[in-house]
């Protein structure tokens, strides 16, 4: 049987855009996320947000994004609104883990963020 590949996650906090802040970023062998957290809100401005830091970080590595903004004080189920998906923080762990896009090098990634 042959080995698999071990599953390397590289997460980052509080990473600077110059222009504020991203909360978070997940970075797994099966995609790239941008996790905005909030207290309570879900309007239009963080779903903006959302998406915006999603752009910056596709741009900045040359790999596409995911735009997750997980409310701190919410229980609800991944939903995906205005190309956000949007969840309680007790959900996302299991969605990034699942979610399936290109296989890219975590540690790479992470490296062309950092710059």
């Amino acid at each position: 049987m042959p080995s698999r590949a071990p599953r390397r996650w590289s997460v980052l906090h509080d990473v600077d855009r110059g222009r504020g802040n991203v909360d978070h970023i997940a970075i797994g062998p099966h995609g790239l996320f941008t996790i905005e957290t909030k207290l309570h809100r879900c309007g239009a401005g963080e779903l903006a947000q959302a998406r915006g830091h999603a752009a910056w970080a596709a741009k900045r590595t040359g790999q596409p994004a995911t735009p997750v903004l997980c409310v701190a004080r919410g229980s609800s189920r991944p939903k995906q609104y205005a190309g956000v998906w949007v969840m309680g923080p007790r959900h996302l762990p299991r969605f990034v883990r699942r979610r399936r896009g290109s296989a890219i090098d975590a540690a790479g990634v992470a490296a062309r963020m950092l710059r």
